[in-house]
């Protein structure tokens, strides 16, 4: 998923310490997620986990990370008996509580033929064309009209493919996938078009208790500080999606962060 410069955010995480305290008195709360590339490892290494670290620690909180199952970590975090669940997307039906800030996004993009005359946006909005996207990304729907009856793709590969024998007029998905795929298939990335169409951010979720409510109210603290000390803009991940996706999320006070 990403290549992260972990030896230089390690260095930083603890040049940037604002002030030292005692482990023995930290009150440990659990960071729950499936592993991740890069991010959330099950050796405790990653950007999240280094990342979350930073967030709580001068709080007083040590942070022990965990990978498991994603259903095990949602309902581990919904019942309490975890404390932060991680890279979560944010949904108002969703029992937790969430910060304002993200941990992480990825940008949407929206592929067909160059040879198709009409614009990609005005495709995905179209009910009477096909559109596919990856089965278990379910934001798709909320870029298409709701009269839209998809083709669900078990991966990327197979949405470019049908896009490619004209068997559908539009793919959803990740650029840098998209792109990847379209090189291995053999195919021209010259004989496609890719726009980007939004962003899908994911969070921190909490618990519905005192302690959700408080975790989350630091995070947002905690966040809005190392974007305004210049941390963020030092040791942000190398990767396009998050990167992108982050960078593009506004503030509190609908201004850009401008994290460049």
């Amino acid at each position: 998923m990403a290549t992260i410069r972990l030896a230089s955010f390690v260095c930083a995480f603890w040049l940037c310490a604002p002030f030292a305290y005692s482990t023995d008195s930290a009150v440990e709360v659990t960071a729950v997620a499936e592993e991740w590339p890069g991010l959330t490892m099950s050796d405790g290494t990653g950007w999240y986990w280094q990342f979350i670290s930073k967030v709580y620690e001068p709080h007083g909180y040590k942070v022990r990370p965990l990978v498991t199952s994603w259903s095990r970590a949602v309902s581990g975090v919904e019942s309490g008996h975890y404390d932060i669940l991680v890279a979560e997307w944010k949904e108002p039906s969703m029992p937790f509580v969430f910060p304002y800030f993200p941990i992480g996004g990825e940008q949407i993009w929206c592929a067909k033929l160059k040879s198709e005359p009409k614009g990609c946006v005005e495709i995905a909005k179209d009910a009477t064309r096909i559109v596919s996207w990856v089965r278990s990304m379910d934001f798709g729907q909320q870029f298409t009209s709701q009269d839209t009856k998809p083709i669900l793709v078990q991966d990327t590969q197979a949405g470019v493919r049908l896009l490619a024998r004209g068997r559908t007029d539009a793919f959803i998905g990740y650029r840098l996938t998209i792109l990847d795929e379209i090189a291995e298939a053999g195919l021209s990335a010259d004989d496609f078009a890719l726009v980007k169409i939004g962003e899908k951010f994911s969070y921190l979720a909490f618990p519905q208790s005192e302690l959700g409510e408080k975790l989350a109210k630091i995070y947002d603290l905690e966040f809005r500080k190392l974007y305004l000390s210049g941390w963020l803009h030092e040791n942000m991940i190398d990767n396009e999606m998050h990167r992108n996706a982050l960078l593009s999320f506004g503030s509190p006070n609908g201004q850009e962060m401008g994290l460049k």
